[in-house]
């Protein structure tokens, strides 16, 4: 893709360079404090032989991507996904629902941890929650960061996730939708969960979002939802302020948007990359193929979305019977996989004069 960039962390990296093709760069962009959106590869070794400035980078991608590298020092032990974390997610419907549907799946194959050791080439390169059998494994500072972390990736798995070959709006909201229920369920709901149930004297109220969530758990799910929704794809965050009952919980939601406004704009700037990416790039959706939650359709509005969604969430006990798998074999011809690279850093600001045009066409 002309014009695509990969920028990683300046003090490692003293160039940019167009059309930068590789591998997944998903845990060491977690290192670097990047996020890297990938969708595709063609030689997932350019990066191993590229004339880089600084070793220290080669060394650090080489461990993230090259799977006969057995250097395990910065990736966590998969018993850092503490069962017995993750079950405090029994204590909510929703929530219980999504960790049997994930168990269900991992038990049937058509989802795994993604590691070096328990992955494919093919299956380590990319992350697409509709397409991709693998929960990323990304390392975090502790064990109950990390399960908020895991359940947030599981949830993205059991909800709508439209395929690029959609309508502009369909594709755009469903996926930002996606990450605000996300968000919603795993850091606010998972979060409280762990927070009440769970070692009492970890710093969740470091984490803002349950601080928000404290406040506005009593309000039904659907208009959490939409007015989340419309704050991550418009900036707007008087949906979210009108269901604030109190002070305090004006005062907390008012820094939740100060804090989540710049990943959310990243965000919205991604997927639309992703969406011009693939322009005239068509799926086929044999039932085989697709998850209950890549199934084409054509919802337009964040309410519509969040309704579709919930209803999935209603179906999680139906057993799965689509296989990501050789959905994601659609991606290229002859399984080669492209993968081109945007880079997003999530504390930079992006220009209103980026993110406006987006806008402008969602409202249409």
């Amino acid at each position: 893709m002309a014009g695509t960039i990969l920028a990683l962390r300046a003090d490692f990296l003293e160039q940019t360079t167009p059309d930068l093709e590789s591998g997944n760069l998903f845990n060491l962009s977690a290192k670097c404090g990047y996020a890297v959106i990938s969708m595709g590869m063609r030689d997932w070794n350019f990066l191993l032989k590229s004339s880089f400035k600084r070793r220290r980078l080669r060394r650090r991608i080489k461990r993230s991507i090259d799977p006969n590298s057995r250097t395990t020092k910065n990736e966590p032990k998969l018993d850092v996904l503490n069962p017995h974390i993750l079950n405090h997610a029994e204590g909510h419907s929703v929530t219980q629902g999504i960790l049997k549907a994930i168990k269900d799946k991992l038990q049937e194959g058509l989802l795994h941890y993604k590691t070096k050791e328990g992955s494919s080439p093919e299956q380590l390169l990319y992350w697409y929650p509709s397409l991709n059998s693998g929960l990323p494994v990304v390392p975090k500072k502790d064990a109950i960061h990390q399960s908020i972390y895991m359940f947030h990736d599981m949830v993205h798995t059991c909800l709508y996730d439209p395929l690029p070959d959609s309508d502009f709006q369909t594709y755009i909201l469903g996926k930002m939708v996606g990450e605000a229920m996300s968000q919603l369920i795993a850091d606010g709901i998972f979060a409280h969960l762990l927070q009440a149930n769970y070692q009492a004297d970890y710093p969740y109220k470091k984490r803002y979002y349950i601080q928000m969530y404290t406040h506005l758990k009593s309000i039904d799910i659907r208009s959490l939802s939409i007015a989340l929704a419309h704050f991550a794809v418009f900036d707007n965050r008087k949906p979210l302020i009108a269901l604030c009952k109190s002070s305090e919980a004006k005062k907390w939601t008012h820094v939740f948007c100060n804090l989540y406004a710049k990943m959310f704009q990243a965000d919205l700037w991604w997927n639309d990359q992703i969406y011009q990416q693939y322009q005239g790039k068509t799926f086929e959706y044999n039932p085989e193929y697709c998850y209950r939650n890549n199934k084409k359709t054509s919802l337009n509005t964040i309410e519509d979305i969040v309704d579709h969604n919930l209803s999935l969430l209603q179906q999680l006990d139906v057993p799965e019977t689509g296989n990501g798998l050789l959905l994601a074999k659609q991606l290229s011809q002859g399984n080669e996989f492209v993968y081109s690279f945007v880079q997003v850093n999530y504390k930079k600001k992006i220009d209103p004069t980026v993110l406006n045009p987006i806008r402008m066409k969602l409202k249409q």
